[in-house]
């Protein structure tokens, strides 16, 4: 939860997962060079904060939310949600004291919520602490909350807007037009639309103009739309935002994963391949690019986008594993069981543990053998 003290100083660690709304990767890198920390792509003993991003929220409730907050505790990093993270990059105003000094517990009592539903209303900005404790206002909003999951609406759905909201008002002196009183609970504004948090009472709101938007929020409508399976959406917002920031690699990066999920790999091969220009040590781009020229049968260019990956992350144990798999099958037995050996250092999951070790054993007999040959 938040806390007084500032997580991100000289030599700090940052690993970000599930991606941020507010703020484009280039600005973060910049903003952490300037306090002397490094963002880096992976967990690891060296992480001292994990940021959980807003996109994440549409994982909540699903075994991948589970699997990445597990490794966002792998080590003894501080975990900070997006909204606190940009508060301890001075990127966004401090939260105003308000009535009530209530402590988690009470605010959990009051919403009767488990600790894990309180921890992602947290993580999510949708109640924020301030010095350890909370509003009245934030008992009030878990009740609702509470409520509403007890009547069986996912808690995704509840998040989302509500983290929109929170976000919208602590960022200008528009509030007054965002949260109105409805009687009995809080009516948000979503688009041009506004809505009880229960979706009973819809109406436009007058004075609502289309706007220009930015990349962010084209990539979560996209990142919708795609988990709604919409792909013809997404599809279009991933476009209209790689043309809104032509120098950000995220966008690219989505579009693409969505082009191979579509069956349409030369079109994705080319946006991994635009992301991966776009920042050389973007990993997971050219790695995904090495799977498509896999699939395609171009085995000498995967195994320089599987280097390419190496070398924007030493320590990527599935491009380790899939190059060794490659040069194991051309014959290159010495160079792949280096490979094998290094993957097993990082400690991986099965199955692909056991692959490696049996491979290794092979290579080992095959010189053992050629050694004794007359």
């Amino acid at each position: 939860m938040d806390g007084a003290s500032d997580p991100i100083g000289e030599g700090t660690g940052v690993v970000i997962l599930g991606g941020l709304v507010t703020i484009g990767p280039e600005r973060v890198r910049r903003e952490l060079e300037r306090r002397g920390a490094v963002l880096r792509r992976r967990v690891s003993g060296r992480t001292g904060v994990v940021v959980i991003g807003r996109r994440a929220v549409r994982l909540l409730g699903t075994q991948r939310w589970d699997a990445l907050l597990a490794g966002a505790r792998a080590g003894r990093a501080r975990v900070l949600g997006e909204g606190a993270f940009l508060r301890a990059l001075g990127l966004a105003g401090e939260i105003p004291e308000a009535g009530g000094r209530l402590s988690a517990e009470e605010v959990r009592r009051a919403g009767r919520l488990d600790r894990r539903t309180l921890e992602a209303l947290v993580l999510f900005d949708v109640l924020v602490p301030v010095d350890g404790s909370f509003a009245f206002a934030d008992a009030l909003l878990a009740r609702d909350v509470g409520r509403m999951l007890h009547e069986g609406v996912a808690l995704a759905s509840v998040v989302g807007p509500l983290a929109r909201l929170r976000s919208a008002l602590r960022t200008g002196p528009s509030a007054a037009r965002l949260v109105m009183d409805a009687g009995d609970g809080l009516l948000l504004r979503i688009g041009g639309r506004a809505a009880t948090l229960a979706g009973q009472f819809i109406l436009d709101l007058p004075g609502s103009r289309p706007r220009n938007r930015h990349a962010a929020e084209l990539l979560e409508e996209g990142e919708e739309a795609e988990y709604a399976g919409d792909p013809a959406a997404a599809e279009r917002c991933y476009r209209a935002a790689a043309a809104a920031s032509p120098r950000d690699p995220a966008p690219q990066f989505s579009l693409a994963n969505l082009l191979v999920r579509l069956g349409r790999g030369a079109e994705a091969r080319a946006r991994y391949d635009r992301a991966g220009r776009l920042d050389p040590g973007f990993a997971e781009a050219w790695y995904n690019r090495a799977l498509c020229l896999l699939d395609a049968g171009r085995d000498v260019e995967a195994e320089r986008d599987l280097s390419r990956a190496l070398c924007g992350d030493p320590a990527f144990a599935d491009a380790l594993f899939r190059l060794a798999m490659l040069l194991l099958g051309q014959g290159r037995r010495e160079r792949a069981c280096i490979l094998f050996e290094r993957y097993l250092r990082l400690q991986p999951h099965e199955p692909w543990r056991g692959v490696a070790r049996r491979a290794i054993q092979l290579c080992r007999m095959e010189r053992l053998r050629e050694a004794g040959a007359p």
